[in-house]
């Protein structure tokens, strides 16, 4: 229950940037070729808005397991090595995600005061690198919420048809 509700509140959380970029982007085009009067802060909201998009939509795509993947030679191999690959796969996504963390927490501390140019009193770099250390966050957690079962399935006495790649996680 708590999990189905940690899902949906960070599913929601990415498309209401979504909503809210569009609306912004929506709002820059009318008022700049229709109004000839452009509001500044318009585009660069929209660039801050759709990097924390891209993060928090990677991490519910990492949670369905539909990254981007080829995978037709890994399919051709036997289901125990298909599995140990993607058990490889998904450390390497944890170590990667922990050393994005890392040099993002060095970037917000150096950014901290970094005003944006066209709203400075409200928007720092540092609100637009908190999406990085967010975005590893979730997608560690999402890893290690589906670890188990790629381990049961991966040192299991005899895997199943069914528990192939594409479909553990």
């Amino acid at each position: 229950m708590l999990r189905k509700r940690f899902d949906e509140l960070v599913e929601n959380a990415a498309t209401a940037v979504f909503v809210i970029m569009f609306i912004v982007t929506a709002l820059q085009v009318i008022l700049r070729f229709i109004f000839q009067r452009p509001l500044m802060w318009t585009e660069e909201a929209a660039r801050f808005l759709y990097v924390w998009l891209t993060f928090l939509g990677a991490a519910v795509i990492m949670r369905d397991n539909e990254h981007i993947t080829i995978d037709f030679v890994v399919k051709k191999l036997p289901v125990k090595l298909q599995l140990a690959i993607s058990f490889c796969i998904q450390l390497a996504i944890i170590i990667y995600a922990v050393v994005v963390f890392m040099g993002s927490l060095i970037m917000i501390r150096i950014n901290w005061d970094a005003p944006s140019s066209t709203m400075p009193n409200v928007v720092t770099m540092a609100h637009v690198y908190l999406a990085l250390p967010v975005g590893m966050t979730l997608m560690v957690y999402y890893v290690l919420r589906g670890l188990p079962a790629r381990t049961r399935a991966l040192f299991g006495k005899k895997p199943s048809k069914t528990a192939r790649l594409e479909e553990v996680g």
